[in-house]
């Protein structure tokens, strides 16, 4: 045979593709498949870096040591409530041209976050006081107290030329239902003789239970609270430090999400798509008809009308909304009218506190991108609302 012709015979060790195996062809395209992805990952890491992108640190926890119990026969259903003369503060890890800020929190010797001085008793000639209701958005989570809303209240008040003295005290208890505040009132805030009292609602006040709990079993957690488990799911990275909580996965997961942006934030997001699901479905069961959440509230605000004839303090009622899509599509307008309803049938005025802010950006009015309590500017446009609505009745005789 030519010599030429030679190199023409096929060689068994350089079969052509198409004649190897199958399990070796899939081999092969895997591996190809497996080295494009990890080059497009590394490229998208890199970008990511490059163009500054990745999820704000999470701020520390806010709940701080300025808690105390309440023995159950000294005051029914408050269970615990701030603790008289403590302090704390937490550092809000800074964003984008965001420096790092450090909140501080007081509670004065009567168990409020308000100013350092007890509030007169009896109270003095010429003053009209309010007291405000509610959980740790009135409690002024995330802000300064002069920037939570009874704060800013009470200067609008003092702007306004009326003809006494506004005082507004800030009875706000972070965690505390609806149940926990109208207790609070009887327990403490009463005492100091209101003229007016101002429940400030939000959708969660009619919990009274675990919301990653699945519906109906308070014993088994619900599926999306089980994904978060498995994958070990946090809004953002913890500092290395903090071990509270910190499952085999959720460890796992951290360690990845400090060494990979892109990790990072797309664990942010399943985090926030998961959670937010999660806190969806349990306040719409909260709030439903003949639900315990409703229940509750309904015996609450009887209890409060009761007070209030009582004792001769005006009362209104408002919910707070949640900071997301502020517009005719919020998620919770339905239970903002049920709460609304039910203040009518008592004869109790009530404001729907989405209305003035309708149209802003829910993301832009929260303290923190993990944090979604009001911040400053937010509690300033509802304090300027609210007072606004409630100078009529203010230092009326």
């Amino acid at each position: 045979m030519p010599a030429d012709h030679a190199s023409d015979s096929p060689s068994p060790l350089a079969a052509p593709a198409r004649h190897r195996p199958f399990p070796i062809r899939a081999g092969l395209a895997l591996l190809r498949w497996t080295a494009a992805l990890v080059v497009a990952l590394v490229l998208l890491e890199i970008g990511a870096r490059v163009a500054g992108l990745g999820v704000p640190p999470r701020g520390p926890n806010n709940r701080l040591p300025i808690r105390t119990l309440v023995a159950p026969d000294k005051a029914p259903r408050l269970y615990d409530t701030l603790k008289p003369s403590t302090s704390g503060e937490v550092l809000y890890p800074g964003f984008g041209d965001v420096p790092d800020r450090t909140v501080h929190y007081a509670i004065n010797r009567d168990g409020f976050r308000d100013r350092a001085e007890s509030y007169a008793r009896p109270k003095p000639q010429g003053v009209f006081r309010i007291a405000v209701l509610g959980d740790s958005v009135t409690y002024g989570t995330g802000v300064e107290l002069e920037d939570s809303l009874p704060k800013v209240m009470e200067r609008r008040f003092a702007a306004a030329g009326l003809d006494c003295r506004v005082e507004v005290m800030n009875c706000g208890v972070f965690a505390h239902n609806t149940s926990q505040q109208v207790a609070w009132f009887e327990f403490n805030v009463a005492r100091f003789e209101p003229d007016l009292v101002l429940l400030v609602s939000t959708i969660p006040d009619a919990s009274g239970r675990n919301i990653e709990a699945a519906p109906g079993r308070s014993d088994e957690p619900s599926e999306r609270a089980q994904w978060i488990e498995r994958l070990g799911l946090t809004s953002g990275v913890w500092d290395a430090g903090e071990t509270e909580g910190l499952t085999p996965a959720r460890a796992r997961t951290m360690a990845l999400r400090r060494r990979s942006v892109l990790v990072d934030m797309i664990a942010h997001r399943l985090h926030g798509w998961l959670r937010g699901g999660l806190m969806y479905e349990s306040y719409k069961l909260d709030w439903s008809e003949g639900s315990p959440g409703r229940e509750m509230v309904g015996r609450s605000l009887d209890r409060l009308v009761t007070l209030s004839r009582e004792q001769g303090f005006d009362l209104v009622g408002s919910m707070y909304p949640t900071l997301v899509q502020l517009d005719e599509h919020y998620p919770f307008a339905e239970e903002a009218r049920t709460l609304g309803a039910m203040c009518a049938e008592r004869g109790v005025p009530f404001f729907d506190l989405l209305e003035p802010l309708l149209g802003q950006d829910g993301k832009s009015l929260q303290v923190h991108p993990h944090d979604r309590h009001p911040n400053a500017r937010c509690h300033a446009i509802v304090g300027d609302y609210l007072a606004h609505e409630l100078i009529p009745r203010v230092c009326t005789e």
